[in-house]
């Protein structure tokens, strides 16, 4: 099965989920949301390059694919925190 055009898809789909949620920036964790999603679009377009490529690559692919994975799992916090809009808890935690 080929699974590299549909991660590729998902990652261009994040990326412009991204730049959308810059423009919203008055919005309550748009921001975050955007190094989220750009995060989230990293590791899907790294993911696609791995599956696709031979074995001597795929470790660079799979040091560069762990940044991504390090960012969705740290922002997810202050999105959190910024959407529900807790201003007492946001300024300790971040």
């Amino acid at each position: 099965m080929h699974y590299d055009a549909p991660l590729l898809i998902a990652g261009i789909g994040r990326g412009l989920v991204a730049i959308f949620a810059l423009r919203l920036r008055p919005a309550g964790g748009a921001v975050a949301l955007a190094g989220l999603m750009a995060c989230v679009s990293w590791w899907c377009i790294l993911y696609a390059a791995k599956i696709t490529s031979f074995l001597g690559h795929q470790l660079l692919w799979v040091r560069l694919e762990y940044l991504g994975i390090l960012c969705v799992s740290a922002l997810n916090l202050p999105f959190s925190l910024q959407y529900l809009y807790l201003p007492r808890v946001l300024p300790r935690l971040c």
